[in-house]
């Protein structure tokens, strides 16, 4: 399967020891719709499906293959800003970094399923590539708040969309996931950082899919009794909905 240049993420399923308080978390911190039946999505459009589906407590394992982070992509940076109130009103802030190519908020949802919220900068200020076979220049420096929380000062953009600009995997190894979402699926390594991460994309983004094995080189699934990722939904424009797995047995679905 060679995936079309338009492909974009569509949507992740999460399973959760608390449908109710995940729903909550992505309504009033994301700020998300509530769509009913544990979709969470804006415009109608559903995002994020958070399911109990036998989850009997605790916290999605950090050790463990599959979610690293959802990441949730506004496209006004005043929607961020007033985002970033929220989050540091909650005290969920976990990180900040400028990426370059975008600004980036870090927290965990309630089952500790690592979530980004992020804007991206215009493709023309994206930074040039600084490695060796590289096509996107991304780095990881501090991110000003101060300047973000004065976006929010602004007026709502009208059509502003929030939506699902990449998912990231914690794999057991980047060397076989790369060969499956490149060798395979067709996607495009973007950049790479040393032998522990890669991001790859279609149509010139910086990345759909990320990938590390920061926490996760040689290890396993978490059990299905905790919380974690049950699929990624990329939306390709088929008929019907294709499922695969990665090498390390997270579903996607092509649909």
């Amino acid at each position: 399967m060679r995936v079309p240049q338009d492909t974009s993420v569509a949507g992740v399923t999460l399973r959760s020891a608390d449908v109710e308080r995940s729903r909550a978390f992505y309504r009033e911190i994301a700020g998300l719709e509530d769509l009913g039946d544990g979709t969470l999505g804006w415009n109608q459009v559903p995002l994020v499906t958070v399911i109990a589906d036998g989850v009997s407590g605790g916290r999605a394992p950090r050790a463990a293959t599959g979610l690293f982070h959802t990441a949730l992509r506004y496209s006004d940076r005043g929607e961020l800003g007033r985002a970033l109130v929220r989050v540091l009103q909650a005290g969920l802030l976990t990180g900040a970094s400028d990426h370059g190519v975008s600004e980036a908020l870090y927290l965990d949802d309630p089952d500790g399923n690592g979530v980004e919220l992020y804007f991206d900068r215009p493709r023309e200020v994206w930074p040039p590539p600084s490695a060796p076979g590289d096509k996107v220049g991304m780095f990881t420096a501090p991110l000003d708040l101060e300047a973000l929380l004065a976006a929010d000062q602004g007026e709502p953009q009208n059509g502003a969309v929030v939506d699902i600009g990449h998912v990231h995997l914690k794999v057991s190894d980047i060397e076989r996931s790369v060969e499956f979402w490149s060798g395979e699926l067709g996607f495009d390594v973007m950049a790479r950082w040393l032998d522990q991460a890669a991001f790859l994309a279609v149509g010139g983004y910086h990345h759909h899919v990320g990938m590390n094995t920061w926490n996760s080189r040689g290890a396993g699934p978490g059990p299905r009794e905790l919380p974690g990722l049950e699929e990624v939904r990329l939306r390709v424009g088929s008929d019907e909905p294709v499922a695969v797995e990665d090498p390390d047995g997270i579903r996607v679905v092509f649909t």
